[in-house]
């Protein structure tokens, strides 16, 4: 038992260093990243996916991921979402975990539409870090990351989903 948890933990440490590198700005690649990309790539968003059947660990693996990398960004979130999730309650509560004083004044607000324009408003001039967890659709995820700025700042945003 001790040997199949040793063989887990560095199945993650792997996973977890892989799913950073992509996280990274290019700069900090080990030599390999695409000299042509320039500094600009970096500061875009990135958006990446942890995909696979339930069971897998990706939850974990994000999870380790975003515990790692947190510090380094002006706001963050872990969101889970599952299958049917309603999804103003899903933006009240990513604003919620972003900053819990903007929350106060949309805490009673349940139209989905006005809870975008205020997270895109608070996004706006921020470096985030969101892991959105459990993604079931490309409809919900689409409405998502509609929500989410782009605002080359270097924001980053991880999803995890079976699909």
């Amino acid at each position: 038992m001790h040997k199949e948890e040793a063989a887990q933990l560095i199945g993650i440490d792997n996973a977890r260093a892989e799913l950073i590198v992509m996280l990274l700005p290019a700069s900090h690649g080990n030599g390999d990243s695409d000299v042509s990309a320039g500094s600009s790539s970096s500061r875009k968003m990135k958006i990446v996916s942890v995909v696979g059947v339930g069971g897998l660990g990706k939850t974990t693996l994000a999870k380790a991921v975003y515990d790692e990398l947190q510090s380094q960004y002006d706001c963050r979130a872990f969101v889970p979402i599952g299958r049917t999730p309603d999804l103003a309650q899903v933006f009240s509560n990513i604003l919620y975990l972003l900053n819990k004083n903007e929350y106060t004044n949309i805490h009673n607000v349940k139209d989905q539409s006005l809870l975008i324009g205020e997270l895109r408003k608070f996004l706006q001039n921020k470096r985030y870090f969101i892991v959105i967890d459990d993604v079931w659709d490309i409809t919900t995820w689409n409405i998502i990351k509609s929500a989410l700025v782009n605002n080359d700042i270097g924001s980053r945003v991880i999803t995890t989903t079976r699909n």
